[in-house]
């Protein structure tokens, strides 16, 4: 018996599911989803963790205020972080391109900090969102001054007096915060940490932007190093917590006094 020649119906309807099959293949990387490619797409993602361990912290509020950049339907929106830290966030452009925000960070139980100026760009496909590294409970300062002999190779400065003098950025408090005034003594290494975020002589801060001041440091022997126009700016990035910290290392007359003037960030 001779084989028929497939009907019209028959190959427009194999026509039709060819292209729809190209169509979806085309939409990767979200193939076999319609809408794929639903408009300008924002969404962010992250995780919140224990600022010294790095354990997974639920019940974190993340807020997220509009503050330049494209439009959105509603300026504010919330997330609260599930059992173990995850957060997934979906805002409401009313275009393509960059947001820029203010994030509020609110752990149970400690201080919130607020990040500025937090740019978030659109997305071609539903899914793929702005992906954050973990960010920490609190903010934290991750840098060290390391002082030495003016005049010799590398003679570390054992048992100076360092002196930080707020003059503006960010409010700070802490125990180890006096008015505009902190204060700590070099370690055997010409070593202190600018600043711990925990212990007799902790510096707090809430506000993800530079803290401004001058660091006096005095030598045992009597000299006098001013270091001038300093920018300190927290973290609230995990990894960044087991990275090798920024030092600022500078020589000290053993006698005397001198300066030095950093140059603006």
């Amino acid at each position: 018996m001779p084989e028929r020649a497939p009907s019209r119906t028959l190959l427009l309807a194999l026509g039709t599911a060819a292209a729809l099959a190209a169509s979806l293949a085309a939409c990767d990387p979200c193939s076999g989803v319609l809408s794929c490619a639903p408009g300008p797409y924002l969404a962010m993602d992250g995780q919140t963790v224990d600022l010294d361990r790095g354990f997974p912290l639920p019940h974190v509020r993340i807020d997220v205020v509009r503050t330049g950049g494209i439009a959105l339907a509603t300026d504010s929106t919330s997330v609260t972080s599930d059992e173990q830290g995850l957060w997934h966030l979906e805002l409401d452009p009313q275009g393509w391109g960059t947001l820029v925000a203010d994030v509020k960070v609110s752990p149970p139980g400690l201080p919130s900090y607020r990040l500025h100026d937090v740019a978030l760009q659109t997305k071609d496909h539903r899914g793929d969102g702005n992906l954050n590294e973990r960010w920490t409970s609190a903010l934290y300062f991750a840098a060290y001054g390391e002082f030495y002999v003016a005049g010799t190779a590398d003679q570390r400065l054992v048992g100076a007096t360092v002196e930080f003098r707020r003059l503006g950025g960010i409010p700070w408090s802490g125990a180890g915060v006096h008015g505009d005034v902190w204060t700590a003594i070099t370690d055997e290494l010409g070593h202190v940490q600018l600043f711990p975020s925990g212990g007799s002589n902790a510096v707090v801060v809430t506000e993800g932007a530079p803290l401004i001041g001058e660091i006096t440091v005095t030598a045992p022997t009597g000299g006098v190093m001013h270091i001038r126009n300093v920018h300190l700016g927290p973290s609230h990035d995990y990894r960044g917590r087991n990275s090798y910290p920024p030092v600022l290392r500078v020589p000290v007359p053993s006698v005397g006094s001198d300066s030095l003037t950093l140059a603006s960030p």
